[in-house]
């Protein structure tokens, strides 16, 4: 059984990788899958932020808070990818 991240942990990791993309994207032969990619780590990145919001605010509410319902960012980037293109994990 794997545990799960906390939102606030995984929203920092994503602006980590984001960060480290944005820095070494001149090395990237191809622009078009860099903005692609940071598209989906924004989007994931305001989704968590969105959740984490949310289970704050039913924290001080007094309802328990409850684990995101978000598709690994494998399969949300594998969706975005554009036809006939593949996304290649260095």
């Amino acid at each position: 059984m794997t545990s799960l991240r906390a939102p606030r942990e995984t929203i920092d990791s994503l602006r980590i990788t984001l960060q480290s993309l944005e820095q070494s994207a001149e090395a990237t032969s191809d622009p078009e899958v860099v903005a692609e990619l940071k598209r989906i780590l924004l989007r994931r990145i305001a989704d968590l932020e969105m959740i984490d919001a949310l289970g704050a605010q039913s924290s001080t509410s007094g309802t328990p808070d409850e684990q995101p319902d978000l598709p690994p960012l494998e399969i949300v980037a594998a969706e975005a990818q554009p036809e006939g293109r593949t996304c290649v994990r260095r």
